[in-house]
């Protein structure tokens, strides 16, 4: 047995345990079912395959340390939850906290993950991260210590949506809306994270002076995800087209960005060209601001660029489960319950595993302008995802593969010329000029086609499958299944 197929095989393990130990929760239950397993396993290796008998240890040692992870994140949660909820969760506190991010806003509300610092005088230790929703016209910053009363709420569970464990897996943990609302201080911030903000703060003004204002804030999303100043109207088109994923940070920006610096880098040494390279990506990262997806669009897209540069052939396997197994490292409650950690691997597995099958069925679509490609990669990332996205949102788009071909291959065209205007109006200011006009193009041609799929009303449909939903998930992927069985010798990961 190679080791490639040993460790993908660990991997795996560890996956499937922590998923497991997620739900069960008591690590006694997952220890009976790994007994029922392990017995079952030897017997099969003992009277079929004796020569799998060397994977069974390192198996063994990945669904151990599964269970460890996922019990040790339930207890760390567990006891601060008690931590709050035993002394403080039904009076109204006087509560001293640090500002982390501003994380959603609305035109009444904006919502800032904080970090809990002091409770009725009570030091708290152990970070403990909550949101707080205040008033539109209180603008809190990064570090800033802020005093204020208020009750302290839970998440609360709605339909069949486990809120309180989605919201666990992004590390928050209760919710409070704050009133006499004080400022007491704010912490000198690091030299390096204030240069960051200052120059995030200058890109994003730079065009903003430059471009009219929905082309502005959507260059602002294509490049650093930005979307402070987007209006309702706005979003809800973006939403609606099923295209909000062109103004967030994903591993699409960062294909693009490691494509970029790879063709700029292309003559310099192969050790220089990957020390200079994740530089740059890393320093994208903190830029934009190292969220969650950030990461691990960051992640993917370095793991993948390592693999092509120094082993020449990328293997999917490796690139896909390392990344996942290191993402929830860092929160195993993510596997279960964050949809967008789903969503994202997912698809990557659609695009992988259905592109050749269906470039097989589309052959009449034409090549020109990538239009077969974008319609394939958009078809292969929905049906992937589209049990999940029906379940969690209850509905699904039927223009969303024709959104996506229309706008997603103009994006790189447009970061391309904004930055060649922006290196060139220094040199030449009718080449700057002119790089700046087509770049304003492809924006506002994007902008109207955002418009234009939302006006057309019957791009959602509405969908609920009530308590079916665990068996119209299995029963869709074990019909992919069955496709993909059917179409081996059509695909090649990789």
């Amino acid at each position: 047995m190679s080791k490639h197929i040993l460790f993908i095989s660990s991997l795996i393990a560890f996956i499937v345990w922590v998923f497991l130990n997620n739900i069960f929760v008591y690590p006694y239950i997952s220890l009976i079912i790994l007994l029922f397993f392990s017995l079952f396993f030897i017997n099969y290796i003992l009277f079929s395959h004796i020569r799998f008998f060397i994977i069974y240890p390192f198996l063994l040692s990945f669904f151990l340390l599964g269970v460890f992870i996922s019990y040790k994140e339930y207890q760390e949660n567990s006891l601060k939850y008690e931590q709050i909820q035993k002394n403080f969760y039904t009076d109204t506190n006087k509560i001293e906290w640090e500002i982390q991010k501003l994380d959603t806003y609305n035109d009444y509300s904006k919502n800032y993950i904080i970090k809990l610092k002091k409770i009725n005088d009570k030091i708290i230790e152990n970070p403990i991260f909550w949101i707080v929703e205040s008033p539109y016209n209180y603008t809190f910053f990064s570090w800033d210590n802020v005093f204020f009363e208020s009750k302290i709420y839970p998440f609360q569970n709605f339909s069949s949506f486990n809120y309180e464990k989605y919201m666990l897996s992004k590390n928050l943990y209760f919710k409070a809306y704050p009133w006499s609302i004080s400022f007491l201080w704010g912490k000198e911030k690091n030299k390096y994270i204030t240069y960051l903000e200052k120059l995030r703060i200058n890109i994003l003004s730079s065009i903003h002076f430059l471009y009219p204002q929905e082309e502005a804030i959507f260059l602002w999303g294509i490049l650093l995800g930005a979307r402070e100043n987007i209006s309702k109207d706005l979003k809800d088109d973006f939403n609606n087209s099923w295209l909000t994923h062109l103004i967030a940070v994903s591993g699409f920006n960062i294909t693009i960005l490691i494509l970029f610096f790879s063709f700029f880098f292309s003559f310099f040494p192969p050790f220089l060209k990957i020390v200079l390279i994740s530089f740059f990506v890393i320093f994208f990262t903190f830029l934009v601001g190292y969220s969650a997806p950030v990461l691990r669009a960051s992640l993917m897209g370095l793991l993948w660029f390592y693999i092509v540069s120094l082993w020449r052939k990328a293997s999917f396997e490796f690139l896909f489960f390392s990344s996942l197994f290191l993402m929830i490292l860092f929160n195993p409650l993510s596997l279960n319950y964050d949809i967008s950690l789903q969503l994202s691997f997912f698809s990557v597995l659609g695009i992988v595993y259905l592109q050749k099958p269906l470039e097989r069925i589309l052959y009449f679509v034409p090549s020109f302008f990538a239009i077969k490609e974008s319609l394939v990669l958009s078809i292969s990332a929905l049906l992937f995802t589209l049990p999940l996205i029906i379940i969690n949102f209850w509905q699904m788009s039927i223009i969303s593969p024709l959104s996506n071909i229309v706008v997603a291959p103009t994006i790189p065209f447009a970061m391309l010329f904004w930055f060649l205007s922006i290196i060139l109006f220094p040199l030449s200011t009718i080449l700057g000029q002119i790089f700046w006009y087509i770049t304003y193009i492809f924006l506002r041609f994007d902008i109207y086609m955002v418009h234009f799929f939302w006006s057309l009303k019957i791009s959602l449909l509405q969908i609920d499958f009530w308590f079916l939903s665990s068996y119209f998930l299995i029963i869709y992927y074990l019909l992919i299944f069955l496709f993909l069985s059917k179409q081996k010798k059509y695909y090649s990961p990789l």
